[in-house]
């Protein structure tokens, strides 16, 4: 995610208006997440099977679960390197897999690392490949920079096993709304985004994707229990950790509506809806956990849009947050459970 953030390039900035949001996919600095390369078994999926359990505050939250997918870019050595989300949507094309560009940037990642895709009970998927993807660049609203276009489409090149074809093909995928504006907004859940939320999918009361989360600024701290992604207990159950995130985030949505993304999705879109507020929810992977909060949304454009993004230019930094925390898992195991 690229977050409006207090960085060394804030710092050099001479007022609040020239604040930049920066890459906020969750990246590792020398974190002890490992991954056991071993290999695949067979699986019967169950198409329901997620460690997000009852934290989706949705009508349609199981279809959201199963639907979301975790990314993560891990070293020869196993080791994890960063993370993220994506969502899976069906359409004439098949499956397709939605993220954020910055996320599956192949000039971002780290040398020698491989990008995989898992499912959001932690299954392995595979190695994902970049099939249409926006070029990002710059746009200024009310006094702030932010980074736009960011969007991207992927889809399996290497399955991680004939099991993981199998379970993908059974997805329903997650309905987009066409066009629309962009959208900024303020999370009103019990948490806010953090690193590992960039790619989620904002999903509004009717179950529409509305746009992909792709920047977050965020303030102040709480810990919440939650269950990592694919650690579980001998029961199968999830192991729940404490987590620290943000109590509170300011939220950038980009809609689907570049014309190399809508074809290559290749679906009956849902018409979109002019509205004042539109309330969504997120689900992600910050720390490489599993985590779901809620937000209100408006055109970013709007005086209410313009008015928010002031109020956090604006913002005091005493609660800011400088670097993103570890992972929550020592291992990332690439084996069918």
């Amino acid at each position: 995610m690229r977050v409006f953030h207090n960085s060394v390039m804030t710092r050099a900035a001479t007022a609040w208006k020239s604040t930049q949001f920066i890459p906020l996919t969750l990246v590792a600095f020398a974190l002890t997440s490992t991954a056991m390369w071993v290999s695949p078994k067979a699986v019967s999926a169950k198409g329901n099977r997620s460690c997000f359990g009852s934290r989706i505050d949705h009508v349609d939250a199981a279809k959201i679960a199963r639907n979301t997918v975790f990314i993560a870019g891990v070293r020869a050595d196993g080791t994890l390197t960063s993370s993220a989300t994506g969502f899976v949507v069906r359409g004439r094309h098949g499956v397709r897999i939605v993220t954020a560009f910055h996320v599956v940037d192949p000039d971002a990642g780290e040398s020698g690392s491989t990008l995989m895709v898992f499912f959001s009970d932690g299954t392995p998927l595979g190695i994902p490949r970049v099939v249409a993807a926006t070029a990002s660049r710059k746009s200024t609203l009310s006094g702030v920079e932010l980074t736009v276009d960011d969007l991207a489409v992927v889809e399996i090149a290497r399955f991680a096993g004939p099991a993981a074809v199998r379970r993908l093909s059974r997805l329903d995928g997650l309905q987009v709304v066409a066009s629309g504006p962009l959208l900024v907004g303020e999370t009103d859940g019990h948490t806010g985004v953090a690193w590992g939320y960039s790619g989620s999918a904002a999903v509004d009361q009717e179950g529409h994707v509305v746009g992909v989360l792709t920047s977050a600024d965020f303030r102040g701290r709480v810990s919440v229990n939650l269950a990592t992604i694919q650690e579980t207990k001998t029961d199968g159950r999830p192991i729940n950790v404490a987590t620290t995130l943000p109590d509170r985030s300011l939220v950038v949505v980009e809609p689907l509506q570049d014309p190399a993304i809508i074809q290559e999705l290749q679906q009956a879109t849902v018409p979109s809806e002019r509205r004042r507020t539109t309330k969504v929810v997120f689900a992600g992977f910050p720390s490489a956990s599993c985590a779901s909060t809620s937000a209100r949304l408006q055109p970013a454009a709007s005086p209410a849009g313009a008015e928010l993004l002031g109020k956090w230019g604006a913002m005091d930094e005493s609660d800011a947050w400088w670097m993103p925390p570890g992972f929550s898992i020592r291992t990332v195991s690439l084996s069918y459970r």
